[in-house]
């Protein structure tokens, strides 16, 4: 029975170790916060996707896509919550003309361009052939 019971010690001991010294510890809230933001930026792509279709451009503000004074706008395409990461942020939006498209991201929990681990950039799928291109 003290063999178990040091053995649970030890085991709790390791686990916290192991959790300081992982950005992405089993403890951490980040991997969920990650998933959210990439369905979230889907859901964005798709948002963005049906407003070119219902007015012919693109939004040149995420905002447009929750109200808007065009006549050929038939949105709401999204909720005005949810262009916001879930660190609370705004999701960053950059209209780079009609013959190029945009380029959508999260800036992550530090809300700093660049990072790695739990501080990395959340690109948007849409997002990802302007990348090849050097943008």
């Amino acid at each position: 029975m003290e063999i178990g019971v040091v053995f649970i010690i030890l085991l709790i001991i390791f686990l916290v170790t192991l959790n300081n010294i992982s950005s992405h510890g089993i403890f951490s809230d980040q991997k969920p916060r990650f998933k959210i933001t990439k369905i979230m930026l889907s859901k964005l792509d798709w948002s963005i996707k049906e407003y070119r279709q219902d007015t012919g451009a693109y939004p040149y503000a995420l905002s447009q896509l929750v109200s808007s004074n065009s006549d050929s706008w038939m949105g709401p395409y999204i909720k005005e919550k949810e262009l916001k990461d879930p660190w609370g942020q705004p999701y960053k939006y950059l209209f780079m003309g009609k013959s190029i498209g945009y380029f959508l991201f999260s800036l992550g929990e530090d809300n700093a361009i660049g990072g790695n681990k739990s501080n990395h950039d959340l690109t948007s799928e849409a997002s990802l052939p302007l990348l090849r291109l050097g943008y």
